[in-house]
């Protein structure tokens, strides 16, 4: 055995031993060829579909917004009712679980999204894929139409919020000025605050005419103040029907609010799904990269075959 090791010498022992390399190469590359046949590998059946959000300028963290609305299609796509219905539609007797293993949901920004299903059957996974993408767009225009009237009731329900508020807020300070009024009390004469006092309440919810002059003595404000109280109670009542009527169409739209929202899956009305493209089918593993495959490993053990001899060697 020589003393000394040579990379150079054992460079050129490889190089005319290359014969052995291209026979693991090709070894290696038709076991691996071979094995995509007698094992071969489900069928992905890809079929397209467009999904965008158009209103990021309205929100002030818009991709939180959309990644959290593409999550909520993503859990409609494969949700139990969903895979209930797309097992009904296929006849198929495999279970709903099942089913959901050979389902992904894709989807990038620009909203090309790619439902995929896996067979080893490629005429059924291309089935399955299409049949659940015309459900998946079934549903998501239905959720969406019902999000567009959701959006809709929402701004109706917040204006009538505005104006039972302000309502409320007119017949709090109309029992106020009602009680104030009818407390109202003066010496003989009405001193100029007391009698600036009582016209500033009567201004607030009415136009009152035949104010005493100043000067008159009190008991020539009693007529006057009891027509005050008659218009202020007419606008009381007034108010108080108003109040109901907006309550009584709150209640209402509150129903209409609430079925709406649950019919629209939590989705915006700001999102977009369309139809396009046609399913394709591609094998998960094709015979070509298995043969690739192979041929590196064939290569890779025929490497480390020598390394373990050049280690002994030394």
């Amino acid at each position: 055995m020589k003393d000394t090791w040579s990379l150079q010498e054992e460079v050129a022992h490889m190089g005319a031993r290359w014969v052995w390399f291209v026979l693991a190469i090709l070894l290696g590359g038709t076991i691996g060829w071979g094995s995509a046949w007698v094992f071969p590998a489900p069928t992905e059946a890809r079929a397209p579909l467009y999904v965008a959000f158009n209103s990021d300028a309205l929100f002030t963290s818009p991709d939180d917004y959309k990644n959290a609305q593409f999550e909520e299609v993503t859990d409609l796509l494969l949700s139990d009712p969903m895979l209930d219905e797309l097992l009904a539609g296929l006849d198929d007797a495999r279970d709903r679980e099942t089913l959901r293993a050979q389902l992904t949901v894709e989807w990038r920004n620009a909203g090309r999204w790619t439902l995929v299903a896996r067979d080893q059957d490629p005429a059924r996974a291309a089935q399955v894929a299409a049949h659940w993408r015309a459900l998946a767009f079934a549903h998501l225009s239905d959720a969406l139409s019902h999000a567009q009237t959701f959006s809709l009731l929402d701004l109706e329900a917040n204006l009538l919020a505005r104006q039972l508020a302000d309502v409320t807020r007119a017949q709090t300070r109309l029992d106020a000025i009602i009680i104030a009024v009818r407390a109202w009390d003066a010496t003989d004469p009405v001193s100029a605050e007391a009698r600036a006092a009582l016209w500033a309440y009567a201004l607030e919810f009415s136009t009152p005419r035949g104010f005493p002059e100043d000067g008159a003595p009190r008991t020539a404000y009693t007529d006057w103040i009891t027509e005050l109280l008659g218009v202020l109670a007419a606008k009381q009542e007034m108010l108080n029907s108003e109040n109901q009527a907006l309550q009584t169409r709150m209640d209402a739209l509150r129903v209409a609010w609430d079925t709406e929202l649950r019919a629209s899956r939590g989705l915006s009305a700001y999102l977009v799904v369309e139809l396009g493209g046609e399913v394709e089918t591609r094998p998960m593993r094709s015979p070509g990269l298995l043969a690739l495959v192979g041929g590196g490993v064939g290569l890779m053990g025929v490497f480390v075959s020598w390394l373990v001899r050049m280690g002994k060697q030394r």
